[in-house]
């Protein structure tokens, strides 16, 4: 099931790094199963 939520920041832009950070979650699909993956990135940095 995929949810996807309100963007709190939605037209937030970063004037520098370390004040606002991006994450994303999912699976992935492997031959003994699913992983799970989370990342989290620095938004000054995109």
């Amino acid at each position: 099931m995929y949810r996807n939520y309100k963007k709190p920041v939605k037209d937030s832009v970063p004037t520098r790094p370390e004040q606002l950070y991006i994450s994303y979650n999912t699976y992935i699909k492997t031959k003994n199963g699913y992983n799970y993956l989370a990342l989290v990135t620095d938004a000054y940095s995109k």
